[in-house]
């Protein structure tokens, strides 16, 4: 794992090698970079009694640099994903098949007025005004059944709730995304507050300018 010959090794700290303090694992192992001659290895470590002989220890490492690297690749991956939820124009929600919020972006709190804090974990119910919010629980129980049709890619208009208690319009268009185990769903929400009120101030000049 290292390159070293064990005549080298023997007499010597492990630590020694180490281009950096480990860290623990979830599992209770002990995660390493180690210097070698090409380069350097990821070595996670488990450190484990002799049975006959209580003061002694063996530590048995595995190579995890794979492992590393592809945890890295999907840290930067998710990173890039809450860049762009976050730089969206629109608001983003996610939502579980049981309507807990998982994804809630930075629109989406201007939008709602809720903090990302306030929000995830909580049922999307929180964004809707009382009657809204039982005619969804209704919506989403036929979705989850695969009743939901076409009609899920449609955009919609609905009324949202912000914190402050008013009541606003949006217009909504719900996806779903259906994994091995896991069902959820991803609304793209506008505020069109400013499109309704001059839609209104249309009619009403139409209806001014026949009487």
């Amino acid at each position: 794992l290292l390159g070293i010959s064990p005549q080298e090794l023997v007499g010597k700290k492990l630590e020694d090698y180490a281009l950096a303090p480990p860290r623990e694992t979830a599992d209770g192992g002990a995660l390493a970079p180690y210097r070698t001659p090409s380069g350097k290895v990821w070595l996670e470590t488990r450190v484990r009694t002799v049975q006959d002989a209580p003061a002694e220890r063996v530590a048995v490492s595995r190579d995890a640099t794979r492992r590393v690297a592809i945890q890295d690749a999907l840290r930067h991956s998710e990173a890039t994903v809450r860049a762009i939820l976050d730089t969206a124009a629109d608001g983003i929600i996610t939502i579980s098949e049981t309507g807990t919020i998982d994804v809630y972006n930075r629109a989406a709190e201007r939008m709602f007025g809720f903090t990302r804090e306030e929000v995830i974990g909580q049922n999307v119910s929180m964004l809707m005004p009382a009657g809204t919010a039982a005619r969804h629980d209704d919506y989403l129980d036929r979705c989850n059944r695969g009743l939901g049709g076409s009609g899920l890619m449609a955009k919609r208009e609905l009324i949202a709730r912000h914190k402050d208690g008013r009541e606003f319009p949006i217009e909504l268009a719900v996806s779903e995304v259906i994994t091995d185990q896991t069902r959820f769903y991803t609304g793209i929400l506008r505020d069109i507050s400013e499109r309704k009120a001059t839609e209104i101030e249309l009619r009403e000049s139409e209806r001014r300018f026949r009487t």
